[in-house]
């Protein structure tokens, strides 16, 4: 059970899917120019962040059902238990979209890079 709490730790930290202490990013949340930049390798065990051209593009079906059903979640949540009105709901919830817009992309891609390191035993190897 550890092993599962240090893995979801280290998809939520961004951090690598070998192990799971080097950052997956050079730049702070919200720093907007340069929030998706990567380094090419993890500096404490040399994984390579990105295995071949175009692999991250994967990660934006992961980012538009985080979006789709983290919206669907909000919008019901704010309406059904907050008795809040449907246009507001949507409002609030896109709202809280755009806030977390840099974490879902960021999540997307360590996602994307965790299940294909987990799958390729190419990316296993240590």
């Amino acid at each position: 059970m550890p092993r599962i709490i240090n893995k979801i730790s280290a998809i939520f930290g961004h951090r690598c899917p070998r192990c799971e202490q080097g950052k997956m990013f050079k730049s702070k949340l919200f720093d907007f120019k340069h929030f998706m930049d990567m380094p090419t390798r993890c500096d404490r065990c040399d994984l390579v962040f990105t295995p071949e051209p175009g692999f991250y593009m994967g990660a934006m079906f992961i980012s538009y059902a985080l979006f789709s059903f983290g919206m669907l979640f909000l919008v019901a949540l704010f309406y059904l238990a907050f008795h809040i009105g449907i246009n507001m709901s949507i409002f609030l919830a896109v709202l809280l979209a755009l806030i977390s817009f840099t974490y879902i992309m960021r999540l997307s891609r360590t996602i994307t890079l965790h299940i294909v390191r987990s799958f390729n035993p190419v990316y296993s190897k240590k």
